[in-house]
């Protein structure tokens, strides 16, 4: 996958959340509270289906060691409830040289069933159709993750070819997408 640079990443704001882009001066401000958040929500129910690099974060030098791994393989994005000013999550985009994006994303667990993941969900897809850089949006789920399953349904987007025995693939066609091709 490319990691050359996404034009005009800044942040996106929807009704309650506010998301960053993490770039190197970001991360570089904001280390400690970045190390600190991901101690607290990266617990095993969150990162039970993400990769091994995910895993056991449990102090601030498993944080820095995950923080790099993260911001250098992937665009890290910075997810803040605007009420308190709390990070709540991240959103990871990967990429690719035929012009998709492909997502992650997590929140911890106390803003699961909040409606926080649709929203954050529903402003990338905006925020990408107006920066027109992206053709299609594909976000992989594993097979025991039923609501992130119906969460990306609901958003529209639709399953493409099989299954491998972890995960499902869904696709997302952005508007205006057959320009950029």
């Amino acid at each position: 996958m490319s990691n050359a640079p996404i034009p005009n990443l800044s942040i996106y704001s929807t009704k309650r959340l506010y998301v960053e882009a993490a770039d190197a001066a970001y991360i570089a401000t904001n280390k400690p509270l970045l190390m600190l958040r991901a101690v607290e929500l990266l617990t095993p129910a969150v990162t039970s289906e993400l990769p091994p690099y995910f895993q056991n974060v449990t102090d601030l030098g498993k944080a820095e060691q995950w923080l790099t791994q993260v911001s250098q393989g992937s665009r890290l994005f910075v997810v803040t409830k605007m009420s308190d000013q709390q990070v709540i999550g991240f959103m990871f985009v990967y990429p690719d040289d035929q012009n998709r994006a492909h997502l992650g994303y997590l929140l911890g667990e106390n803003y699961w069933r909040q409606g926080f993941a649709l929203e954050l969900l529903k402003g990338f897809i905006t925020w990408a159709e107006q920066e027109r850089e992206f053709t299609t949006v594909i976000a992989g789920v594993s097979q025991d993750n039923t609501p992130s399953q119906k969460l990306l349904n609901k958003l529209g987007f639709s399953t493409q070819g099989g299954a491998d025995n972890t995960a499902q693939f869904y696709h997302y066609r952005l508007k205006n997408s057959e320009n950029r091709e």
